[in-house]
């Protein structure tokens, strides 16, 4: 993935407060960019993974259904 839209989406979910991030200058080198999920980005995420979830069950009857019918006419 190109990294200029890596750091597009997380300025975007720092907009929606779930990351916050500050420029880390210690060490050799060029300064870079930390960033920490909040809560608000946990529970978001636990969302997310619920949709998934939700979707990979639909899609299990889904494939199911179809084996079904495709092996009654074998």
């Amino acid at each position: 993935m190109d990294p200029s839209v890596v750091y597009r989406v997380l300025r975007e979910m720092e907009q929606e407060g779930w990351v916050t991030s500050e420029w880390d200058t210690s060490g050799s080198g060029p300064p870079r960019r930390i960033y920490q999920v909040t809560p608000a980005g946990e529970t978001y995420l636990a969302e997310w993974i619920e949709d998934f979830r939700w979707m990979k069950e639909e899609l299990d009857r889904f494939l199911k259904a179809y084996s079904e019918i495709t092996s009654d006419r074998s």
